[in-house]
This record gives structure tokens, sequence and C-alpha cells, in this order.
């Protein structure tokens, strides 16, 4: 039960709840940019992320703000009357997390591809490519023309 005279959070959490659905469709959307290489498409994809997750970040603030002001903590949830809520939110939060790591690993492997296509055009085998300290990628100074002019 939320005590009495206390901010009430449920408004809060279906914000978060929203948005992140929201997020979710976001990154949905960009994977699907990713597969069609639509360059316009990732570009906005990328703004809406940045968009989303602030106020996602604002309002989880306001969240840890509101949940001390009124008294709970997570634990309590479930008899505050929020448990369903704050599942829904957990839930979606973690197919977030995994959406967001398959389009890493889809960028990532673009990058590869692109780095290995200028290496080709640059002359220098895929062999060549070392990383630095720092995960940079460094060329040796080893390469064959692929042809003279």
């Amino acid at each position: 039960m939320k005590p009495t005279n206390s901010p009430d959070v449920l408004p809060i959490l279906l914000d978060i709840t929203n948005y992140l659905e929201e997020f979710k469709q976001i990154l949905l959307d960009e994977y699907e940019a990713l597969s069609h290489t639509d360059l316009e498409q990732m570009q906005s994809t990328t703004e809406a992320k940045q968009k989303i997750s602030d106020i996602l970040d604002d309002l989880d603030n306001k969240r840890c703000q509101t949940f001390h002001e009124a008294g709970i903590e997570i634990n309590q949830l479930e008899a505050a009357g929020y448990d369903e809520t704050w599942q829904r939110i957990r839930s979606l939060t973690r197919e977030c997390e995994r959406l967001n790591t398959i389009n890493g690993i889809v960028i990532g492997k673009q990058r590869r591809r692109a780095e290995m296509t200028l290496s080709i055009l640059q002359g220098k085998s895929a062999q060549d490519n070392l990383y630095s300290s720092h995960g940079n990628t460094v060329y040796t100074s080893q390469s064959s023309a692929l042809g003279k002019v």
C-alpha cells in the first residue's frame, strides 16, 4: 500500500514504460536500417535513440527522487501496488539491451567489412591490420599496389 500524503510514482513508471516501448521500436527500426544500409534512416534512429535515452535518464532520476520521497524501496513495489508495472519496465529494459547488443554486432561487422574494403583499395592485405593498445586499427608499412598508372 502506498503511504498516505506521498507522491504517486505510477505516472512516472508509466512514462518510463511508454518511452521504453518507443525505444524498443527505434532499436527495431535501427536494425532494419542497418540491414538495408539505409544511411538516412540510420541517422534518424541514432538521433531518436539519443533523445529517448536522455528522456529515460531524466525520468529515472525523477523516479529515484519520487521513490525516496514516497518512502518506497524497489523491494516494496509489489506491496505498494506497482510490481506489475515495474516488472514490465525490467522486461522492456532487458529487451532493449538485447536489441542494442544485436545492432552493435551488426555495426561492428559492417565496420570490419568497410575496413577490409578500404584496405584492399589502398593495396594493403587484410593481414596488415593490427591493433594498438587502445583498440585502434594500425596499418603496417607493407603494401602491394593494385596496379601502376
